[in-house]
């Protein structure tokens, strides 16, 4: 989050798109440390993430 102006959440997921920890509200300037079993991030603008996103819960994600 160095050099960020805004708030950011962040949904880190494992190999098979399952949320392994949730952060919202990141503040500029904040930092997350390794989050075990993540393999890749998805940031969003602060506030955004649906209320349905929890950990252990999967995301479909898919081409258009």
């Amino acid at each position: 989050m160095f050099f960020m102006r805004f708030a950011i959440d962040a949904i880190f997921l494992d190999d098979e798109f399952r949320i392994v920890k949730l952060v919202k509200d990141l503040a500029p300037g904040k930092l997350v440390g390794a989050v075990k079993g993540a393999k890749q991030v998805i940031e969003l603008v602060s506030g955004s993430t649906p209320e349905s996103f929890e950990p252990g819960g999967t995301l479909d994600i898919s081409p258009v």
